[in-house]
């Protein structure tokens, strides 16, 4: 969802249409980059589970840890990075759906709130 929010902040922070070419460029070289490292690791690693299994093949078994770092990191991301993530696109569909309706002043927070809030 950032993509269709962050194109503005970069035009208007970068100074040029140039400068923010440039920055969309190297954010999207490091995005190969990380892609490429899911790819290497989902062909290194082939059992399902994502980054548990990553975990837990590299601490698991041979670790001196054992499952825990897989299991912290599961409730991690389902507890904090997944539902943080929806809650930024909620707000993201929110800011859209709203703006219409308010075309000659900035809509409130608690609209986009309640838009979002009801997406869910």
């Amino acid at each position: 969802s950032g993509i269709f929010i962050s194109p503005k902040g970069v035009l208007k922070y970068s100074g040029s249409v140039a400068a923010s070419l440039i920055v969309w460029t190297g954010c999207g070289v490091v995005a190969l980059m990380g892609a490429l490292c899911y790819a290497e690791l989902g062909t290194s690693i082939p059992v399902s589970g994502a980054e548990y299994s990553y975990y837990l093949r590299v601490y698991g078994s041979k670790g001196r840890f054992g499952p825990i770092p897989a299991f912290l990191y599961l409730w991690m991301c389902s507890l904090i990075i997944k539902t943080s993530a929806v809650a930024i696109m909620l707000l993201t569909f929110a800011e859209y759906i709203v703006e219409p309706m308010f075309p000659s002043c900035a809509a409130p927070g608690m609209v986009k709130k309640l838009v979002a809030l009801i997406g869910i």
